[in-house]
């Protein structure tokens, strides 16, 4: 097989024909444009219910204290009612961090927002953290008394 033309002109044939069937030069890759985004959407919704139900089952009292589901800090390992109350106020934060997850899902497939696969396991993240800060904080106010159960 003969190629006419330089060594560069084919190189820029080359990488205009990649470009080309990409559509997209210079941008983050979404769902849609890639071949791993299907799958990788499916793996983003999973790991955001499995982080919400960390928070979810113990805030339910379905689980009890233990150091491999839930909100494993000290204040929340202290005892049986602190660990549910800190999960009930992180409840509303991972309920919320895991809708966004599912939202910016969905625009990775309509590619309205690149990177939005990213964003979206970054926004369930974001509810954990900020569930977790805000029952540890009332947590606190409780056992200085600042605040009634």
């Amino acid at each position: 097989m003969s190629h006419t033309g330089s060594r560069a002109e084919r190189a820029g044939w080359q990488l205009g024909d990649a470009a080309q069937h990409s559509g997209r030069v210079g941008t983050l890759v979404n769902a849609r444009s890639s071949r791993y985004g299907g799958p990788m959407a499916i793996v983003t919704i999973v790991l955001s219910l499995i982080a919400l139900a960390s928070v979810q089952l113990p805030a339910a009292g379905l689980v009890g204290p233990n150091r491999l589901l839930g909100i494993r800090v000290s204040r929340s390992l202290a005892s049986p009612e602190a660990w549910r109350r800190v999960h009930r106020r992180a409840l509303p934060f991972s309920w919320a961090g895991t809708i966004a997850c599912w939202v910016l899902v969905t625009l990775s497939y309509t590619s309205a927002l690149p990177a939005a696969l990213t964003l979206a396991l970054a926004a369930a993240v974001l509810g954990l953290v900020l569930g977790a800060w805000a029952g540890v904080a009332r947590e606190r106010r409780l056992e200085a008394g600042r605040l009634r159960a």
